[in-house]
């Protein structure tokens, strides 16, 4: 009987430490970005890329952040505009330089791909599968001399959250 019980006790004892030494569950809160992200253009140095948001046909307010980034490693460095929120009717236009792509010496264009992220205000809310058809958007080249668009893209790949979205493809 004696033995039973030791054997019992050590039993006790392992289940106890093994479940104080696993892992915890973390809870943590996460926030489902969706993205639009335009197809490559490139920028010179005398040239401005704007892109451009309107928020035509959400009826609430969504969070947006563009990102430009270069196509090709060590040419320039990705650059991230403000935090927008945009309500129903609101857009914007962010600008970005060559300049502030911080070009590596001797280089005299960079191809950059700009995403728009797209956040829902609150976050615990979500986006509506179609939102890339609720906002304009597009990215453009401005010809820093002249102050005349050289190229308009409007072509662009959406991901809603995880998943592509079926209306724009």
């Amino acid at each position: 009987m004696r033995r039973i019980a030791i054997a019992f006790a050590f039993l006790v004892l392992l289940t106890g430490s093994l479940v104080l030494l696993n892992p915890r569950i973390a809870h943590a809160f996460t926030i489902l970005v969706s993205t639009i992200y335009f197809d490559p253009v490139s920028v010179t140095p005398a040239q401005t890329i704007h892109v451009h948001i309107f928020n035509h046909f959400m009826t609430a307010p969504v969070g947006v952040l563009v990102t430009v980034r270069p196509t090709v490693a060590g040419l320039g460095s990705t650059v991230m505009g403000p935090a927008v929120t945009l309500n129903m009717g609101d857009g914007t236009d962010q600008s970005f330089s060559f300049l502030a792509l911080s070009p590596t010496p001797g280089t005299t264009r960079i191809p950059v791909v700009c995403d728009i992220s797209f956040v829902p205000i609150p976050p615990a809310t979500t986006l509506p599968l179609d939102f890339s058809g609720r906002v304009a958007t597009s990215a453009e080249i401005i010809d820093d001399v002249t102050g005349r668009p050289t190229e308009i893209t409007t072509t662009h790949h959406v991901l809603n959250t995880i998943n592509p979205c079926v209306f724009c493809n």
